[in-house]
């Protein structure tokens, strides 16, 4: 093993980094102005049992270029499984889960864009972050995979949004390009576990900068002002509230998804609420029909009867997630100081 981490520290050391790098900014879409329909949600006349997918990713930042790494993980409150499976390079069947301008010739480690073929370091204008994003979504979309293998009939509930938006990069980057080929991979991976038996629902907890409901968009605002506005209307909550679902049509080669915001009430004595986006693609939605607001109550309470600010099975999966990138990074980082690799700073993925 750290033989091996050694042989990677010499490779990228011999190898040069892009110097026209430019910042990962995401963008938001825009659709046309509709009317939303907002309802407390009462309990759910069933339940259901709950499977939360994570990825998480680090990039230790070094003179010779970004060198990421990404942890995943599928968890319940009482099973969880998780890639890499140990602390260490495996034969197991995945994705590599660390990126950088050198592989070394190590198959755990990818030093080109992952569905792409193009190798890092001959794309001139090489986002900052993409190295990260490329392994951790490609990550992502193997767990999915993964999980309709270990479960049956349940909610799936992925961290992260159903597809991910494209950002302004310079243009002649890859980048993009690779971008839409992890959102096909996403969405096949998500219609393969419904069809398995799974209901994938995508679950958004970073939604101050989103701008997707159509009153805010007509408006100029950004979602959180049109959700909380909603709230002070319902204030003070005793149920979850949904804001939507509404239609949200998505660029050329982007699958249409069916969004809606859930505020959820989490301590009744200091009125603290959740905000959270479900995203389910709009194939999935039409299939399951009215059963989208029954999954819906069953999140939303769920999340307030177990007075987590997520669902408790994302919960597991995130913790689980960050806490084995933290540690497999540590020991990358270890190793490539003892070689002599200069770590100017490190990292963490928020996604």
């Amino acid at each position: 093993m750290f033989e091996e981490l050694e042989a990677l520290a010499k490779a990228i050391v011999s190898g040069k980094p892009p110097v026209n790098q430019v910042k990962y900014v995401v963008t938001e879409e825009v659709q046309l102005p509709e009317e939303l329909s907002v309802f407390s949600l009462d309990k759910p006349n069933e339940r259901f049992n709950f499977v939360g997918v994570d990825a998480a990713s680090i990039t230790l930042y070094t003179p010779y270029g970004e060198v990421a790494i990404t942890s995943g993980a599928i968890g319940t409150l009482n099973r969880t499984s998780y890639y890499p499976s140990k602390l260490r390079p495996t034969k197991e069947r995945g994705p590599p889960y660390v990126g950088a301008l050198e592989s070394g010739g190590l198959d755990w480690v990818t030093d080109k864009y992952i569905l792409l073929g193009t190798p890092y370091k001959l794309d001139p204008f090489l986002p900052e972050g993409a190295i990260s994003h490329d392994i951790r979504i490609g990550l992502e979309s193997y767990l999915i995979s993964r999980a309709k293998k270990l479960f049956k009939n349940a909610l799936l509930l992925i961290d992260g949004p159903a597809t991910y938006p494209f950002s302004p990069v310079t243009e002649g980057s890859k980048w993009s390009v690779e971008l839409g080929l992890l959102n096909k991979l996403r969405v096949k991976a998500l219609m393969e576990a419904f069809a398995e038996g799974l209901t994938p629902i995508c679950v958004v907890k970073r939604v101050w900068g989103s701008a997707y409901i159509p009153e805010a968009v007509a408006e100029g605002n950004k979602d959180v002002s049109v959700v909380m506005n909603y709230v002070s209307k319902h204030f003070p909550l005793t149920k979850p509230l949904i804001i939507g679902p509404w239609e949200n049509r998505g660029r050329v080669g982007v699958p249409d998804r069916i969004m809606a915001y859930l505020a959820i009430p989490i301590n009744p004595y200091l009125h603290t609420v959740s905000v959270l986006r479900i995203e389910v693609l709009r194939d999935i939605a039409e299939s399951i029909n009215t059963k989208l607001i029954e999954l819906a109550k069953a999140l939303s309470w769920e999340i307030m009867e177990y007075g987590t600010y997520v669902p408790p099975a994302i919960q597991v999966a995130d913790k689980l997630s960050k806490a084995l990138v933290r540690r497999h990074a540590s020991l990358i980082e270890t190793v490539f100081k003892r070689t002599g690799v200069l770590i100017l700073y490190s990292g963490e993925g928020i996604e």
